[in-house]
């Protein structure tokens, strides 16, 4: 299912898979995530909570920024990524220095 086709963002989901896949082109967000810079994320709901995976295919990126309006329970994260968490919203700051184009996961508990 198409999501949002603009030039700044491209968001498919596939309901079978549970798995949403967004290309912001910049800066921006789309529903409850905003992204500090143009990156790639995969967000998929699981039966225990949400997966969220992050890219920089330029690999331009030292750092980056995911905010998800939302307090998630922190289960698992990449070694380069620092997660904070307030009532509301859970920030993920990646560390790019050190994996240009590697693909930074991140799991939480509903």
């Amino acid at each position: 299912k198409i999501l949002s086709n603009t030039p700044s963002l491209q968001a498919v989901r596939d309901e079978r898979t549970g798995i949403t896949y967004m290309i912001f082109w910049k800066a921006g967000s789309y529903e409850n995530i905003s992204v500090s810079d143009a990156c790639i994320l995969i967000a998929k709901e699981t039966e225990n909570g949400y997966k969220i995976a992050f890219s920089d295919p330029t690999q331009k990126l030292k750092k980056a920024t995911v905010k998800i309006a939302k307090s998630l329970k922190l289960a698992t994260h990449d070694q380069f990524a620092t997660v904070e968490q307030t009532e509301q919203t859970t920030v993920i700051t990646y560390d790019l220095t050190l994996s240009p184009g590697r693909t930074l996961e991140c799991e939480f508990l509903r």
